[in-house]
């Protein structure tokens, strides 16, 4: 359990020493497991309690926890090198030579390592084409460095 400098048992997350930690209702320190928070958000607190944070590969599965601790899913994360990732929303496993949606509807696609082409891809057939960000450029003109126009 942990008590606040009053003495009280305190529930839900908690931040002690940079350390992230989530306690159950009853005020019990969840540890070893996957924990739904009550905004349907998921954390997973490792044997001493403390929340992953960051790419983790947790029972087989690559997955990536916000710096609160919380599972990042049906989303993108632009890693420090630069590279962009997706994990989905069902499992939050990372996604790998497949195509994402985006929380506003926009595309992007996976390569085999998991990281988002950018620029002309061929893909499926199809000649495609991906802003820097990621996005799959739909309905709209994109001119490249060279300047050569893509839709």
């Amino acid at each position: 359990m942990y008590l606040d400098d009053k003495g009280v048992s305190s529930t839900g997350i908690q931040r002690i020493d940079d350390k992230i930690y989530y306690f159950d209702p009853d005020g019990k320190q969840v540890v070893c497991r996957f924990e739904e928070l009550p905004d349907g958000s998921w954390m997973y607190l490792d044997d001493d309690g403390v929340a992953a944070t960051g790419a983790q590969k947790i029972n087989g599965q690559e997955l990536y926890f916000d710096n609160n601790g919380k599972q990042v899913k049906n989303d993108k994360v632009i890693n420090d090198d630069g590279t962009i990732n997706y994990y989905t929303g069902m499992s939050g496993e990372k996604l790998k030579n497949d195509f994402g949606e985006l929380p506003d509807g926009s595309w992007m696609y996976l390569d085999n390592q998991g990281n988002a082409v950018i620029g002309a891809q061929k893909i499926n057939g199809q000649n495609l084409y991906f802003k820097t960000d990621g996005r799959q450029v739909k309905g709209e003109a994109n001119v490249d460095s060279s300047g050569e126009m893509h839709f």
